[in-house]
């Protein structure tokens, strides 16, 4: 049976999209934000689209309100990592339904943050020699902040059946 998009999704995601905005104003260390999270949210209370969306756009906006410090290439790159990082989670996170969802959840964080760091700043080094590994430690804080506050999130959503 195929989803629809309702209202009620269409509401979510804007509401999504708001915290990322306003997470993309705390920083760590220059450009580096809590805008991920949200998305995080969304990809599994949302889908793997929205989500992925959600993701995409937050980093956008995030490299927006500080000019773009790496690039626009760069950052475009990072929104695509983003994405795919994002549809990934809401796969992993949704396959585990009911008994081990917070199990899901869990895994989806591992992979997430292996997506974001390792095979981000990978792709950054390759595609434009630019060795960014310095901002390994940075990027590890945040990944890790981001995917905790989602997984504390979407623990107590799931648990209360906030969201169905």
């Amino acid at each position: 049976m195929k989803e629809s998009i309702t209202t009620k999704k269409i509401a979510l995601a804007g509401l999504l999209l708001a915290l990322a905005v306003i997470g993309a104003n705390i920083k760590i260390m220059g450009s580096i934000a809590l805008d991920s999270a949200p998305a995080f949210i969304g990809a599994i209370l949302l889908g793997p689209w929205i989500g992925s969306l959600l993701g995409g756009i937050a980093h956008m906006i995030s490299a927006l309100l500080v000019g773009f410090p790496l690039s626009i290439p760069v950052h475009c790159t990072v929104a695509c990592v983003m994405i795919v990082s994002c549809a990934i989670y809401s796969i992993i996170g949704n396959y585990f339904k009911d008994r081990y969802r917070f199990l899901g959840i869990f895994l989806a964080s591992v992979v997430a943050y292996f997506i974001n760091v390792v095979i981000g700043l990978a792709i950054m080094d390759e595609a434009f020699h630019v060795s960014l590994w310095i901002l390994f430690v940075p990027l590890s804080i945040a990944a890790i902040t981001n995917l905790c506050i989602a997984a504390i999130a979407l623990c107590i959503i799931l648990s209360k059946k906030l969201y169905k």
